[in-house]
């Protein structure tokens, strides 16, 4: 059974500015989270920098995500370095950064 992170409780949520937001909501605006036009129902939105943590308990085989930037930023030009970092345990931490 999938779940998602948007229906799990956060253990510490913060963001550079406005709210966390979850279920698909920017958190910082009443928009909604979409990529390439397509709703993100299940997405979490923060705006830089922005940290969440979930306490998984180990109750899970298995992770998978996917980062992207909203739609509704307006680019200024140029790469913008975005890092996402996972860390199953304490000692196992998965980073990936992309240039948007």
């Amino acid at each position: 059974q999938r779940v998602w992170l948007s229906e799990l409780p956060e253990r510490n949520a913060q963001v550079g500015w406005g709210k966390f937001g979850k279920g698909g909501s920017l958190g910082f605006s009443d928009l909604k989270i979409t990529f390439n036009g397509v709703p993100a129902p299940h997405a979490l939105g923060m705006h830089a920098d922005a940290r969440v943590d979930y306490d998984l308990a180990g109750k899970y085989r298995a992770f998978r995500a996917t980062a992207a930037i909203n739609d509704s930023v307006g680019w200024a030009g140029g790469e913008v370095p975005v890092v996402f970092r996972a860390a199953l345990a304490p000692d196992l931490e998965e980073e990936v950064e992309a240039h948007l």
